[in-house]
């Protein structure tokens, strides 16, 4: 299960970089949150054995994987992308992504 939760972090990200070469920001960015949201259940699927809905996942989040949650709230409810915020997102997807995953997924 740890390799298909990894595999849709990938995927989230190889799309959102497709649609920001396309110049689709909104779907860019909505593609980026799904991958912190990934993420997110991959930590709590390797911690815990547990696949969470996403209001359970948050609630673990919030609880044990503060630098997780703080990433997703600052850019939770952006109504308005543009191109400094979405390279923001994108670096701090990337970040996260070198710090969490395994090495051979990075």
């Amino acid at each position: 299960m740890e390799e298909e939760l990894l595999g849709k972090v990938r995927a989230y990200v190889e799309r959102a970089e497709r649609r920001l070469r396309e110049g689709r920001l909104d779907a860019a960015y909505d593609s980026y949150m799904d991958a912190l949201r990934a993420i997110a259940g991959y930590l709590v699927y390797r911690d815990s054995g547990m696949l969470l809905s996403g209001e359970e996942l948050m609630g673990i989040i919030v609880a044990r994987y503060g630098e997780v949650y703080s990433i997703i709230r600052r850019y939770e409810g952006v109504t308005e992308m543009d191109e400094e915020t979405l390279r923001a997102l994108k670096s701090d997807t990337k970040d996260l992504m070198e710090r969490v995953l395994p090495k051979h997924w990075k």
